[in-house]
Order: structure tokens, then C-alpha cells, then sequence
């Protein structure tokens, strides 16, 4: 397992408290922090077994707000899975960035589909340089 090194200096740029919320247990998680170097990058936890359910329940997002001390409508997920991280945290209130290879316009087109009626903001991107251009803007 390597870093990726784009994904660490945004993390190490970024002035906003972060937290990984997944469906894997902490004690994996903290241990590929610890391995990647990245310790230093995330404030907080919040996994499925804590929280007692899974992704995109709104729970675990909830809880993974309140480790930071801010409301969900304060929070931008930053996620791979349209249908669990995307849609579940706009679902529960918060921003949303699909991070994915795949920017083709039918990709854009089906997130947008996807978080039609939600809350919260949608950039689909596969870059993290345009994910720090668009917070500026949150």
C-alpha cells in the first residue's frame, strides 16, 4: 500500500479538521494511517462498528460532524462510492465530492441523477487540486 502523493498534500494543505468515516473497522484504519504517514492529516474516525451502522445510513455521518465539533451542513464528504458516501452523506445534509477516474459526462450525469432533491452541493472530479479550488468556494 502506498500514499498517494497528490491525496497527502492536499491533506497536509488543507486548514479543515478531517475525519474518515468507513464501513471498515478503526483499529484497520489507524493502521493504515500509521503505515501511509498520514497521522498528522486526520483529526478523527468515525467507523461503521462505532456508529452501528453502515454507509450511507445519515447516522455515521452525523457522528463523524460531531467528532469534529461541526453540523453536518459545515462538512464536505470527500468519497469513491456514489451510493454510499455521495449520496448518503448529501442525504444527511452535507457537501459532496465524488472523487472518481471516471469525469466522462455520463458519470457527472448519473451523480447528478443520483443527488437530484438532496441537500448540499455535488463536484465530481479526479483531481484533488480542483476538490481545494471548489472549497474555497463552500
Amino acid at each position: 500500500m502506498q500514499v498517494d502523493e497528490e491525496a497527502k498534500a492536499f491533506l497536509e494543505a488543507t486548514p479543515l479538521p478531517v475525519c474518515i468515516v468507513t464501513d471498515f473497522t478503526s483499529k484497520i484504519q489507524y493502521e493504515k494511517i500509521l503505515h501511509l504517514g498520514l497521522d498528522g492529516c486526520i483529526d478523527a474516525i468515525i467507523s461503521s462498528e462505532e456508529a452501528g451502522v453502515e454507509k450511507p445510513h445519515s447516522f455515521i455521518f452525523t457522528a463523524g460532524a460531531r467528532k469534529l465539533g461541526l453540523a453536518l451542513t459545515d462538512c464536505v464528504m470527500i468519497g469513491d462510492s456514489l451510493d454510499k458516501d455521495i449520496v448518503g452523506a448529501m442525504a444527511a445534509g452535507c457537501d459532496a465530492v465524488y472523487f472518481t477516474d471516471r469525469t466522462a459526462p455520463e458519470v457527472t450525469d448519473r451523480a447528478k441523477r443520483a443527488t437530484a432533491g438532496l441537500q448540499g452541493r455535488l463536484l465530481v472530479t479526479k483531481t484533488f487540486s480542483e476538490i481545494a479550488q471548489w472549497e474555497e468556494t463552500v
